[in-house]
């Protein structure tokens, strides 16, 4: 989105308007009405003409001596005409209150419009030259081969002054050059063959992404593929060995592997293996790096070479390319979920994090449930299972782990004073993990042999409850509606146990409606609270049930209704 016109425009309006909200144009007026009067998800989406008008009283504006300077980088990048950009950009420009600092590569129609006035005008190669040539000097040095050639012959300065040249200032392609130079040292090039090795390189990033990718070898096309599909489904660099885990996927079934126990020794052993398999599939495009998460000197994560590498990979023809090489039931999420699984199953507990690999799990998890609509039940049962068996000794517990969450953020509870809090299990870690599918498979087999009601009612006040609207979205509202219909009530009584007890509502309902009142400006989740309203009131909450309000007055539940929610809904509150 961002690489279009409209969604830069888009990205602009939203910092300008978020850091000065008395600047609001007039013509954003009748979007953010929709908004506060909760028929956002019924408005029109923004168009060029909203936006193109918008900024032009942004730069109309005479009430303000707020001045702006906008910074776009990659005007090449961007989708559509770029005559429009550029008028655009020149339109903002001419406004004495808007500065505007682009970049982009040296393309005629960009150095026509802007690069004209040599004095505003830097070119990168001319900033950089110097720090690449001190960075290449430094890199080769490294090698006592060189050594010897500078010594006899001045091909070795020749040979760092043409990567300098021929760099254009992009520190990437030396980053690479350079990579490609010290293997052929490794290789026993003389100076003739380094001189034909940078030559026959090709001249830009993804030039030279693109040789890297057509080089992997036909055997190994499949393999490379699924790690290529694995690292960009990864949300965070992968562990080497949860890359590891997924040759034992293949062997073995997540779910019916034993828990095994590797040492130090077996782990390096297999880290070694893993690290000349991914080199040997996956070339230069992915890196290795140390993990500084983990207690254990040695272990490292497998990262991209760059995030253009990244973005090349993702481009579609490359992507269409990758998942032609693998088979059609592959699915990247699916095997992190196994592959994180096996780990938690195979590593000795002194050397893998239980909670960050057990919260991967979950997070696979509910990827598959939100992106390919099904539940990985199997999986999830066997993380139940084996956590029991592995986390007591290592201070993970679902009980454990749900009390410090409900400590960190809810300063309520549905317990009475005194009352000890009761055993938990892993449905309620799970629904507070939003695997919804999940929840709702096990509650329709047996519902309260595996939810008390008394947990559902504490869940659902641990879920409305939050004070930061963020949490206010379809996967938590999902899972309250998920509550509410096996028997939660948003009438259910709260007893205090936060800091500032006299404000603490006497139901979950009430504080729920004291929240809103007093955050109802967070468009980014009006939405939801107008669903969560609805369905609470569905579910029989008490529309007279009184509050305290933001300016220390009392409320009834309809009243904040009323203020908040209006426009053609307004009227239907009464009827609910």
């Amino acid at each position: 989105m961002q690489k279009s016109q409209q969604g830069l425009l888009q990205s602009l309006l939203h910092e300008v308007l978020r850091k000065c909200q008395d600047l609001t144009p007039r013509d954003c007026a009748e979007h953010l009405e929709h908004i506060r009067s909760f028929r956002y998800s019924h408005s029109e989406p923004w168009s060029r003409s909203d936006l193109s008008a918008a900024f032009q009283q942004l730069t109309k504006q005479e009430l303000t001596s707020t001045k702006f300077c906008f910074c776009v980088d990659g005007l090449d990048e961007y989708d559509g005409d770029h005559e429009d950009i550029i008028c655009i950009l020149k339109t903002f420009a001419n406004s004495p209150r808007i500065k505007v600092c682009t970049s982009s590569r040296a393309w005629n129609v960009f150095v026509d419009a802007f690069g004209q006035t040599h004095d505003r005008k830097l070119l990168l190669e001319n900033l950089t030259k110097e720090d690449i040539r001190c960075y290449v000097k430094n890199q080769l040095d490294e090698y006592e081969k060189l050594v010897y050639i500078k010594d006899v012959n001045n091909c070795y300065r020749e040979l760092c002054e043409e990567i300098v040249i021929k760099a254009q200032g992009v520190f990437l392609w030396v980053f690479l050059v350079v990579r490609s130079l010290r293997k052929g040292f490794k290789e026993a090039d003389d100076i003739t063959d380094l001189q034909r090795r940078l030559r026959l390189l090709p001249a830009d990033p993804e030039t030279y992404f693109h040789h890297i990718f057509n080089s992997i070898e036909e055997c190994y096309r499949e393999q490379s593929a699924q790690m290529f599909l694995i690292a960009i489904h990864a949300y965070h660099p992968l562990p080497v060995m949860t890359v590891a885990m997924l040759d034992r996927r293949v062997a073995d079934s997540a779910q019916d592997m034993e828990i095994t126990n590797l040492h130090q020794d077996d782990i390096l052993a297999l880290q070694k293996k893993t690290l000349r398999r991914i080199n040997a599939r996956c070339k230069d495009l992915l890196e290795f790096r140390a993990n500084m998460r983990t207690g254990m000197s040695g272990m490292l994560i497998v990262q991209f070479i760059h995030r253009t590498a990244h973005h090349f990979l993702l481009t579609q023809d490359i992507n269409k390319i990758i998942w032609s090489r693998v088979t059609s039931d592959f699915n990247p999420r699916i095997a992190l979920c196994e592959a994180e699984l096996i780990k938690l199953k195979s590593i000795h507990q002194d050397y893998v994090d239980i909670k960050d690999t057990v919260f991967n799990v979950c997070h696979y998890a509910r990827e598959i449930e939100n992106i390919d609509d099904f539940s990985v039940a199997k999986i999830l049962d066997e993380l139940d299972r084996v956590v029991a068996v592995v986390g007591p000794h290592h201070g993970f517990t679902w009980n454990e782990e749900l009390s410090h969450d409900e400590v960190r953020h809810v300063s309520i509870t549905l317990l009475h004073p005194g009352q000890p809090r009761p055993e938990t299990n892993f449905i309620e870690f799970a629904i507070k993990e939003f695997l919804v599918l999940y929840v709702t498979q096990k509650l329709e087999s047996k519902p309260t042999n595996i939810l008390p009601l008394s947990s559902a009612n504490r869940l659902l006040c641990s879920l409305c409850l939050f004070p930061r609207s963020e949490k206010f979205n379809k996967a938590n509202f999902d899972m309250v509606s998920l509550l509410l219909k096996y028997g939660a009530s948003p009438n259910e009584r709260v007893f205090g146990a936060g800091d500032n007890k006299k404000e603490i509502p006497e139901t979950l309902w009430a504080g729920f409606t004291q929240l809103i009142e007093r955050t109802y400006y967070a468009a980014d989740s009006a939405r939801f609270k107008f669903d969560y309203t609805e369905i609470f009131l569905l579910h029989g909450a008490d529309p007279h049930v009184e509050i305290v309000a933001a300016d220390g007055g009392k409320m009834t539940a309809l009243d904040v209704i009323r203020r908040i929610f209006t426009g053609p809904n307004c009227n239907t509150w009464s009827q609910l």
